[in-house]
């Protein structure tokens, strides 16, 4: 049990790594954002219903940032795929309550 706990904080510290290596930036008012308000900032654009495609478009990311924070978010099931077949996300019920509690910080 410790090794996964140890492999999960590895994984969630090289994801934070690169997230602020690649310093993203809103676009509306140039606000630099990183580590767990991203991932706010990637639940709540979902909840909004845009794609991953316009959530890099509009942060200015490359797709590996992208597919990390999706891969990040779907592994604590705070977003799902609506079907299997689909490519249209929806935020999950644990994932409102991060958007509720923590969405001030991308506000």
């Amino acid at each position: 049990m410790l090794i996964v706990i140890y492999e999960s904080n590895k994984c969630l510290n090289e994801l934070l790594t690169l997230a602020n290596d690649s310093l993203p930036q809103k676009n509306d008012d140039n606000k630099r954002i990183s580590g767990l308000t991203a991932a706010v900032y990637v639940l709540d654009c979902i909840f909004k219903g845009q794609s991953e495609s316009q959530i890099m478009h509009s942060m200015g990311w490359n797709e590996q940032v992208i597919s990390s924070w999706m891969s990040f978010l779907t592994r604590n099931r705070w977003i799902k795929k609506e079907n299997f077949y689909g490519s249209k996300w929806r935020v999950s019920d644990s994932g409102r309550l991060w958007i509720k509690r923590y969405g001030f910080s991308i506000r």
